[in-house]
């Protein structure tokens, strides 16, 4: 990922920052659909969330199109929680229509504390893209409380 990432432009035609990045990933909680079908989903106790915006602030997020490849797409995120997340895609508004549609990141990425990771959308033209958001998950026990590690032994 040595290629230099352009700013991703929001529709009102502000720069990406990491206040704009969490308000996004936010709105984005309520187009996922597709690829949250299955949400919650279980791991033995454990439940899959969204994020909450509180969590998606603390993520550091790079993305855009490389300056030479407007036709892929990459991501990368910096896990600054005290749990692994799990960022699945993007839900996409096209300029030709205001529905968002679901996008899989590949890989997928599972994300643990104090990792970054990167992802990639091949086929995602910059130029039919209006504004995109970012989904990402945790494990809680239940769907209230605070997102744990299921893997840790204390759980």
């Amino acid at each position: 990922m040595n290629k230099p990432l352009t700013m991703c432009k929001l529709p009102i035609g502000l720069k990406w920052s990491k206040t704009l990045g969490a308000a996004a990933l936010l709105m984005g909680a309520c187009f996922w659909s597709a690829l949250s079908q299955s949400l919650p989903r279980s791991l033995g106790q454990f439940n899959e969330v969204q994020l909450s915006s509180s969590e998606l602030g603390q993520l550091e997020l790079q993305s855009g199109w490389p300056k030479d490849d407007p036709n892929t797409f990459l991501v990368s995120i910096k896990n600054n929680l005290k749990f692994p997340i799990n960022c699945k895609g993007l839900s996409v508004e096209y300029k030709n229509n205001s529905t968002p549609m679901p996008v899989p990141l590949v890989p997928k990425l599972y994300i643990a504390s104090s990792l970054i990771k990167q992802g990639s959308i091949k086929n995602l033209r910059k130029d039919k893209v209006k504004s995109y958001v970012l989904v990402c998950t945790c494990f809680k026990k239940g769907t209230n409380g605070a997102c744990q590690d299921p893997l840790a032994k204390e759980n």
